[in-house]
C-alpha cells in the first residue's frame, strides 16, 4: 500500500473554523427557537391580561407578534431578556389571578349612585353583537338591567344607542334584538333608539340631542368597570347623572372573587384606565372626576 493510499484513507475533519461557524448556527438556531417559544407563552399572558383588548388586536396576530418577537430577541443574544420578561409576566398573572388584589381595586373604581326618586330618561350603553345580530353578554347585561329600573317606575323614557359590526360584507345590527329584549320587558312603548355611535363621547352626544337645554336628569346604566369614565362623559355634556352598574352574568369584576373574576376585572380596569387618561386629555370629562 502506497503513503498516498495510506492518506486517502484518513478521516478528514473540516477546519475548525467551519466546525465552530456549524456550532454557533446550531446554537443561534436554539435560542431562535426557544425565543419563539417564550415569545408565544408572553403572547398568551398578555390575552389574559388584556392586552387584546387595549390593542384591538386579534389573538392569532398578538401570539405572531409575540413569537417573533422573542425569536428575534433570540437570534441577537438577548434571550435572557425574553426569559426574565417572560418570568415576570408569569409573576403578574398569578399575583392578579391568585390573591384577592384586584377586590379593593374594583370596588374603589365602579361608581354607583342612590337611585333618585324620578329621572327624565334612563340611558343605556350598548355593547356589542355577534354574527347572528344577537347582543353580546355586556349589551344584554346593560339592558335588562335598563329594564329593570324603568319597570320601577324611574323614568318615562328609554335610549339606547345602534351597535353595528362587519362580519365578511354582512353588516350585523343590535336594533333588533334590542327591541326583541324591550318588547319581552314591556318597555318598548318608551324605547328611543340612537344613531350609530363611535364612542361613549358621541353616545352622550346623541343622548344630549332629543332633550332642549341642559339640566336633565338621567339614569346612565353601563357595564361596572366602564361606569366611572361614562357617567363623567355624560355629565361634561350637562346632564345630571345617576349612574347605575349593570347586573354581571359572567364575569364578576365588582367584587371579584375567583381567578377569572379578577382577570376579567384586571383587564376592564386597565382598558378604563387608558380610556380616562384619553377622555381627559380630550376634555371630555367632567371636571374633577
Amino acid at each position: 500500500m502506497t503513503v498516498t493510499t495510506k492518506l486517502a484513507r484518513l478521516p478528514v475533519k473540516p477546519p475548525r473554523i467551519v466546525r465552530n461557524r456549524l456550532t454557533f448556527d446550531r446554537t443561534r438556531l436554539r435560542h431562535v427557537l426557544l425565543g419563539a417559544l417564550v415569545g408565544w407563552l408572553a403572547g398568551s399572558l398578555l390575552q389574559e391580561l388584556g392586552l387584546q383588548e387595549i390593542s384591538n388586536w386579534s389573538p392569532q396576530l398578538l401570539l405572531i407578534l409575540s413569537s417573533i418577537a422573542g425569536g428575534l430577541l433570540g437570534a441577537i443574544g438577548l434571550l435572557s431578556v425574553a426569559i426574565v420578561a417572560n418570568v415576570a409576566l408569569i409573576a403578574a398573572y398569578f399575583v392578579i389571578a391568585g390573591t384577592p388584589l384586584m377586590r379593593p381595586v374594583a370596588e374603589r373604581w365602579v361608581r354607583s349612585d342612590s337611585l333618585p326618586k324620578s329621572a327624565d330618561a334612563i340611558i343605556v350603553l350598548s355593547a356589542s353583537v355577534n354574527s347572528g345580530g344577537m347582543l353580546n353578554e355586556y349589551g344584554v347585561e346593560r339592558l335588562l338591567t335598563g329594564i329593570e329600573l324603568y319597570q320601577r317606575g324611574l323614568a318615562p323614557r328609554v335610549f339606547t344607542t345602534v351597535v353595528e359590526r362587519d362580519f365578511d360584507d354582512v353588516i350585523q345590527t343590535s336594533t333588533a334584538d334590542q327591541r326583541r329584549v324591550l318588547q319581552m320587558g314591556g318597555a318598548a312603548g318608551a324605547w328611543t333608539s340612537l344613531p350609530l355611535p363611535r364612542t361613549t363621547r358621541e353616545e352622550a352626544l346623541k343622548s344630549a340631542e332629543q332633550f332642549r337645554g341642559g339640566g336633565h336628569s338621567v339614569v346612565v346604566v353601563t357595564s361596572p368597570m366602564h361606569t366611572r369614565r361614562a357617567c363623567a362623559t355624560f355629565e361634561r355634556v350637562g346632564f345630571n347623572v345617576t349612574c347605575v352598574p349593570s347586573r354581571e352574568q359572567n364575569h364578576v369584576t365588582w367584587h371579584p372573587l375567583t381567578s377569572e373574576d379578577r382577570l376579567a376585572a384586571f383587564r376592564e380596569y386597565a382598558y378604563e384606565r387608558l380610556g380616562i387618561v384619553k377622555y381627559r386629555a380630550k376634555g371630555w370629562l367632567a371636571p374633577g372626576r
